[in-house]
């Protein structure tokens, strides 16, 4: 019983549609080169992450996989989601 609360609770969590408080900025010829390399990776993972979800949203191969693989998908989406959030939080703090 506990692990199927859980993972109502966590579908509950990563539903919830965020708007990312830290885009990713556009290249900047001013960035230090370890920087850009930040921007391109968030920039990576957005676009991996909005694939996943679209895959999970409509997709109807999604829906016949196990419910395992479902939650694991599930899972991997929101911790795409934390890693692209802390990432932008990263940029947002370069300097100006």
């Amino acid at each position: 019983m506990l692990k199927r609360r859980r993972r109502a609770t966590f579908k509950t969590d990563w539903r919830r549609k965020k708007t990312d408080p830290h885009p990713a900025p556009a290249p900047n010829q001013n960035m230090e080169p370890h920087q850009q390399r930040v921007v391109d990776e968030k920039t990576e993972l957005d676009d991996k992450r909005e694939k996943l979800s679209a895959f999970k949203a409509s997709n109807p191969l999604y829906v016949k996989l196990p419910e395992d693989e479902q939650h694991r998908l599930s899972r991997q989406l929101a911790v795409m989601t934390e890693y692209s959030e802390i990432l932008g939080e990263r940029i947002g703090a370069f300097p100006a």
